[in-house]
């Protein structure tokens, strides 16, 4: 979590930074734009989980965010799979892929962190919009080790 990128909309009013290991990119569906990063895929089937983005506070009043969560339909995501190299060896081999996630349920809003014991659940990825990396909240999403954007 201590890399930063940026995801960026091509019409220039989303920019969010991701504290993600790698650099994520998001594929923006509307009539207007259409945003596709080029990367490499996974070869194998990775299992889809659903992708949820939680609005902390602040973040939850900006209605021009809101309206640009309502054009994002699918998420790539950052993936690193381990291989073993050979049977019986100790070879172990990272791959280092990107695979898309579907955003369904769209965003939730939150006001504190209490708030997101009733929403963890190991079906969602979750992603954590804030907008003052100075506040506890942020730290508090930090410890518990979220994917945390702003």
């Amino acid at each position: 979590m201590a890399e930063n990128s940026v995801l960026t909309s091509t019409t220039g009013r989303t920019s969010l930074a991701d504290s993600s290991i790698f650099d994520s990119k998001v594929t923006e569906i509307s009539k207007e734009n259409l945003l596709i990063g080029s990367t490499s895929y996974v070869e194998e089937e990775m299992p889809q989980i659903e992708t949820r983005v939680i609005l902390v506070q602040e973040a939850g009043k900006q209605e021009e965010l809101i309206k640009a969560l309502k054009t994002i339909k699918i998420m790539e995501v950052p993936v690193i799979k381990i291989k073993e190299s050979c049977p019986g060896k100790s070879d172990e081999k990272l791959i280092k892929s990107v695979i898309n996630m579907d955003i369904k349920v769209g965003f939730v809003k939150m006001e504190s962190v209490e708030e997101f014991e009733g929403l963890d659940s190991p079906e969602f990825e979750n992603v954590f919009v804030v907008t003052d990396f100075q506040d506890s909240v942020f730290n508090d999403l930090y410890k518990a080790d979220c994917r945390v954007i702003g």
